[in-house]
């Protein structure tokens, strides 16, 4: 049996969904869903638990928040756990940080404090590493997964930040658009996760998930072009005012925190190019099953990616 942790979130509700998983939320359980308070007999019966709980980079959160979220978490997971069965981290390719000089690649050490939003990608590092260490405790096998920014037919993120906007007849041009973008399909997370499930064994070292191709900011506003039409084009320099809003304080109110707003610009403006190649080896995925044509050139037009 496999069980979700997190399946209230976006991510964790569609790898419930796609791979038939017991669902745990943190928030109210629904029908069908466990609360995360009343899971422990699910969680000590489960042969294979994915746990995608924690917050993801947005204004009014800080260091303390995404400490709570990811690295508290998983240390009150892990021990409700029973041994033998496989625990599936969901990490981040932001603990990686950014290396002008190489593709980060699976580097299991990474730069986390490189990253355009230090502390969010510092605490998934920290989760790991609080995972792996009570997983040797509890004698648990464990896989680490490090996926790039997440993409699918439902605009969220990133992307469909842009593509709102874009909707509205505004659009946001990323300058320079020579900047590349190393995104992962929702499929192919799935997929990646589904095989790991069903082996049942722990793989080492953590696993970058990224699409097999990467894409250019002027990929994407040509994309969203092509999609929306909207009739004002404002070229928008994100390392700039990413920088500039850096410079302001922290702040609890989402409106008023304009550092994170910095620091989600900034991670708009990097160069951003990992190394999957070892992924798709060890997990025997065909990467032309999720080349551009058919994922990335269908999701974001609001489709679901080419089987």
């Amino acid at each position: 049996m496999i069980a979700v942790v997190g399946a209230d979130g976006t991510v964790g509700s569609a790898l419930a969904g796609a791979l038939g998983a017991r669902r745990i939320v943190y928030r109210d359980p629904r029908p069908g869903e466990t609360s995360i308070d009343a899971a422990d007999d699910l969680l000590s019966s489960a042969a294979v638990v994915i746990n995608a709980a924690g917050f993801r980079v947005r204004p009014g959160l800080g260091a303390a928040d995404y400490r709570r979220s990811h690295v508290d978490a998983v240390a009150r997971l892990v021990p409700r756990l029973s041994p033998g069965a496989l625990l599936v981290q969901i990490s981040s390719a932001s603990v990686l940080g950014r290396d002008p000089a190489r593709p980060p690649g699976n580097d299991p050490a990474g730069r986390p404090e490189t990253f355009g939003c230090p502390a969010y990608a510092l605490a998934k590092k920290e989760a790991e590493v609080v995972a792996r260490g009570a997983a040797a405790s509890q004698g648990l096998k464990i896989t680490v997964v490090r996926p790039a920014v997440l993409y699918g037919p439902e605009p969220d993120g990133m992307i469909g930040t842009l593509l709102t906007l874009g909707k509205k007849g505004l659009l946001l041009r990323l300058v320079p658009a020579r900047h590349r973008h190393h995104f992962c399909s929702f499929p192919l997370l799935v997929e990646a996760i589904g095989r790991i499930a069903r082996a049942g064994e722990g793989i080492e070292p953590p696993l970058v998930v990224a699409d097999p191709f990467v894409v250019t900011s002027g990929d994407i506003a040509a994309a969203i072009c092509g999609i929306h039409r909207p009739g004002i084009a404002i070229p928008f320099p994100a390392g700039l005012g990413g920088a500039f809003l850096r410079l302001f304080p922290r702040a609890a109110s989402p409106r008023l925190d304009l550092k994170t707003w910095g620091e989600i610009l900034g991670i708009l403006a990097l160069d951003t190019v990992y190394d999957p190649s070892e992924t798709f080896r060890r997990l025997g995925i065909d990467p032309s099953r999720f080349s551009r044509e058919r994922t990335w050139a269908r999701l974001v037009r609001g489709l679901e990616a080419e089987p």
